[in-house]
């Protein structure tokens, strides 16, 4: 399944009601997707530093070997730092095709120490004195860029980074395979936007939608969840509270 369906797919699902038709970007227009990684993420094992002694100090036991010192050992970048081995498929040529580049130590001026706060702060993007929840700072862009940008979220609710004046759709994109679009909310689609320059792209976004939900539903959610789990699943216990213990 290529990406492109699926984001066409997941499109035409918020067409009826954003009033107007939100399909893929053109092929070769310019693109930028944010990707906020909430956790298990260790930027020191991906981007690594391994021109410091301190690194390799402060984690004797985990710190990602100096390239050359053999399969495991980090690649080399420039004179300072390296990319985890791990990631040679996949990041290494983007960087070598200078599209992909690295911002380290970059942070805000939070000092609240909460995992959670902090991921708020970058959300918003806004001075330590401000917290409103209603200006993210993608909404902001958007609203600037006008209509040379067209916005669209793929999580289960819209982030708070594009919530503000400028309405944005949104798509989970794991309750696809489970929600869908009926045959009654097709026709209806079909039929709003027959008499239109989109009325093809809407045929099409049709066709991909069912390939797509073809694809997912085939796919065993419980084997991959147990892969990802190393073969554990976590179940809901039901606990009963002992007798003689207050409500």
């Amino acid at each position: 399944m290529q990406r492109r369906h699926l984001l066409q797919a997941a499109a035409l699902s918020l067409a009826a009601p954003m009033a107007r038709l939100w399909a893929a970007p053109a092929p070769g227009g310019p693109k930028f997707i944010l990707v906020f990684l909430r956790g298990a993420y260790d930027a020191t094992n991906v981007l690594v530093p391994y021109a410091s002694d301190f690194y390799y100090e402060a984690r004797p036991h985990i710190a990602v070997p100096r390239p050359g010192t053999g399969p495991d050992g980090a690649i080399r970048l420039d004179a300072d730092w390296a990319l985890h081995p791990a990631l040679q498929a996949s990041m290494l040529p983007l960087w070598q095709a200078g599209q992909l580049a690295f911002v380290p130590f970059a942070g805000t001026r939070d000092m609240t120490r909460s995992h959670f706060e902090t991921q708020d702060h970058i959300e918003l993007g806004q001075g330590p004195q401000t917290r409103d929840f209603n200006s993210g700072f993608l909404n902001r862009l958007v609203q600037q860029l006008g209509d040379r940008a067209r916005p669209m979220a793929f999580t289960a609710q819209l982030p708070l980074s594009l919530r503000g004046a400028e309405r944005v759709p949104n798509m989970a994109m794991g309750q696809i395979a489970r929600s869908g679009i009926d045959s009654h909310q097709e026709t209806l689609l079909e039929n709003m936007w027959s008499n239109t320059p989109q009325a093809v792209s809407v045929r099409e976004g049709f066709a991909v939608h069912a390939t797509v939900m073809r694809d997912m539903q085939a796919q065993d959610w419980k084997a991959e969840m147990m892969a990802a789990s190393r073969g554990l699943l976590i179940r809901a216990v039901s606990w009963q509270r002992p007798r003689g213990w207050a409500a």
